[in-house]
């Protein structure tokens, strides 16, 4: 851990997420459930 509260960090993907070069151009899929494992 680096610094004070630092497990109270947001972690993992936390920007917009978009699929690009699809024929449909740009799709957001900011919104969907995402999970991780570290």
């Amino acid at each position: 851990n680096v610094g004070p509260h630092f497990e109270t960090w947001n972690a993992g993907i936390l920007g917009p997420v978009t699929l690009s070069g699809l024929n449909d151009g740009k799709r957001d899929i900011s919104h969907q459930q995402w999970t991780y494992q570290v």
